[in-house]
């Protein structure tokens, strides 16, 4: 690590008056202790907020838990009761609730080599990406017969979610 430079440079501050060489070197002695004061004001700081932080995180953690326990729950809930939902999603009094459709790629080892076989090469370029792996999103465009022809298919799926309604903080000041 870089040694860090304690040089400080004239500004524009009212000048003290300087009656000798030695008084000079005390106010260097001041501008040093000044330093490694703030120095440890701000290691201090940090270990204060390193301790807010761990004490916070412990307890978002617990918040994080009883939320996905709620989310797990208002899901079963939902699939029993999936017929009470008319289209993709619920608006409930406090957010809403419903099935995003998700759509994956599938990709085997070979499926690389595959897309070259088949594909002609103008077309493989928007395919593979330039590091030569495969490129989903350009996939993800084929046709189901296209995908298993190269060895992948696609994956369609409902993820739940919960969306609460929640009113952002008002600042008073």
């Amino acid at each position: 690590m870089a040694k860090k430079n304690n040089r400080v440079k004239s500004g524009k501050a009212p000048l003290i008056p300087i009656e000798s060489w030695e008084h000079a070197d005390e106010m260097v002695r001041e501008i040093g202790d000044l330093q490694l004061n703030t120095k440890k004001d701000e290691i201090s700081a940090k270990a204060k907020i390193d301790r807010i932080k761990a004490a916070l995180a412990e307890s978002a953690k617990k918040r994080q838990v009883r939320i996905k326990q709620l989310t797990q729950s208002l899901e079963a809930f939902a699939v029993n009761h999936r017929a009470d939902i008319k289209g993709k999603s619920l608006k409930l009094t406090f957010g809403v609730v419903g099935w995003r459709k998700s759509t994956s790629i599938s990709v085997k080892q070979t499926t690389l080599k595959l897309i070259k076989q088949v594909f002609t090469r103008a077309k493989t370029k928007h395919l593979i990406t330039i590091k030569e792996s495969v490129c989903k999103d350009a996939l993800a465009k084929l046709t189901d017969e296209q995908l298993a022809s190269v060895e992948a298919k696609r994956k369609v799926k409902d993820d739940f979610f919960a969306e609460p309604s929640v009113q952002e903080a008002v600042d008073y000041e």
